[in-house]
């Protein structure tokens, strides 16, 4: 878009987002539908709802600023932000139904994406950087240390810590992450995928399984539908027959995310009604061209237009395509355009994840958990080929094949490589991340 004077004058007026900043109620308006839709992940509320929870906040304003303070009612004020002058809700009625629904428009949600990131929640992965803090301390006491038989002494520690886990879970007791820790690296994961699709000018809604994205459906328009094969609760294949089997939604292109590009995977996945196929790990040039195959705006609209990532070097890059490495970083940087801010976080979160998960397989190794091996090895090769750590990668795809073969023995073995390969991979993104850093 030409940011000239009259294309903006135009907006100024015009567009409802520039409308809603506007407003003399642009705080009550962003924050109550912050609430009442995006916090909870809520797409669709009936009017009945959103109008009692508005009674609610009102009541509670009035309170605190008068009784003439926002003096119409509640269903008064939903009605205005639903007509075409504001555009700032959407008010339809479901197939078959005579209640009365709202859902956020675009706009709406472009704007209170943008005051979220004014003042960005800091303690979200407070605990991830507390840990990265403690490390680099750690490192910087080991990395001092010039007397061999300190440092002897020091790994000598570490091996007996390892040992006394090991120890620990053949004696049944596991540690997991609890759920403070697996929200916060939720939390991190999801913000930095959504930022690479709204990039590009694509609005997100996320559903964290097949159930949840079926009502997200009900009664709102979607583009596309990324659907990731291997989901708890509904996996992707039953989401998708799901949605092909109502009229409403058989148009709607449905691409698979998955890790399995066998042939008979993508038969399945074409037979429950998907049209086109994501590999992970993702790599940003098919990503996105697939998206604008599939999706039309991405490509008709020339504000955000799909380019390949640029091919600008990043500080770190000169080196990795030496064999003896086990990163190759052009991979992630080529993900994030070439964004030393987002490498630097993206790879955070990747070392945040993939340690814990490193534990994690030795617990279920341990217990001859057949079934967790699969599952870890299926989720953390991804991540690791999309990192281009792609040894490590393959390594975590065939303990996968062993656990479901059921041999253990095979996959003690590869435990021993992965975990060896996890070190290597672990201390060069740590060195990538400086070299980013202090670009």
């Amino acid at each position: 878009m030409n940011l000239d004077f009259s294309t903006l004058d135009t907006l100024r007026t015009h567009h409802p987002a520039w409308r809603l900043l506007r407003s003399d109620h642009v705080a009550l308006i962003a924050s109550f539908l912050q609430r009442a839709f995006i916090a909870p992940n809520v797409r669709v509320l009936a009017a009945a709802d959103l109008v009692e929870a508005l009674e609610d906040e009102l009541f509670a304003l009035r309170e605190r600023h008068g009784p003439g303070a926002y003096p119409k009612s509640a269903s008064d004020y939903l009605n205005d932000w639903a007509s075409p002058e504001k555009g700032w809700l959407r008010k339809f009625y479901r197939q078959g139904s005579d209640e009365t629904q709202f859902d956020l428009t675009p706009a709406t949600e472009k704007v209170i994406a943008w005051l979220s990131s004014l003042s960005e929640r800091s303690f979200v992965g407070t605990e991830s950087r507390l840990l990265t803090l403690f490390d680099l301390l750690k490192q910087m006491s080991q990395g001092s240390q010039t007397d061999p038989a300190r440092r002897i002494a020091e790994l000598q520690m570490r091996r007996d810590e390892i040992d006394a886990e090991m120890a620990r879970i053949q004696g049944g007791d596991i540690q997991v992450l609890d759920d403070s820790a697996l929200r916060d690296r939720f939390q991190q994961f999801q913000q930095i995928a959504r930022e690479l699709l709204e990039e590009h000018g694509v609005i997100v809604c996320v559903a964290n399984n097949g159930r949840e994205a079926i009502n997200q459906l009900e009664g709102s328009r979607f583009d596309c539908v990324l659907m990731d094969v291997r989901m708890p609760e509904m996996d992707g294949l039953e989401a998708t027959e799901l949605i092909r089997a109502n009229p409403d939604w058989r148009e709607i292109p449905i691409i698979a995310m998955t890790a399995n590009a066998r042939t008979e995977d993508r038969r399945d996945c074409l037979a429950a009604g998907m049209n086109d196929f994501i590999s992970k790990p993702v790599d940003p040039e098919q990503f996105f061209s697939i998206l604008q195959k599939w999706l039309k705006p991405l490509s008709a609209h020339p504000s955000v237009a799909v380019n390949p990532a640029e091919k600008t070097e990043m500080p770190g890059t000169d080196a990795i395509a030496s064999t003896d490495a086990e990163i190759d970083t052009r991979i992630i940087a080529g993900m994030v355009k070439n964004n030393p801010v987002k490498i630097v976080r993206f790879t955070q979160v990747f070392l945040d994840s993939t340690g814990p998960g490193m534990v994690n397989i030795q617990q279920a190794l341990a217990v001859g958990d057949c079934e967790g091996l699969i599952q870890l090895g299926h989720r953390f090769k991804s991540s690791a080929k999309s990192m281009g750590a792609l040894r490590f990668g393959a390594l975590l795809a065939e303990l996968e094949t062993s656990a479901q073969a059921g041999d253990l023995e095979k996959a003690k073995s590869l435990v021993d490589e992965i975990n060896a390969s996890w070190q290597r991979v672990e201390a060069e993104l740590k060195d990538f991340i400086a070299l980013q850093e202090n670009a």
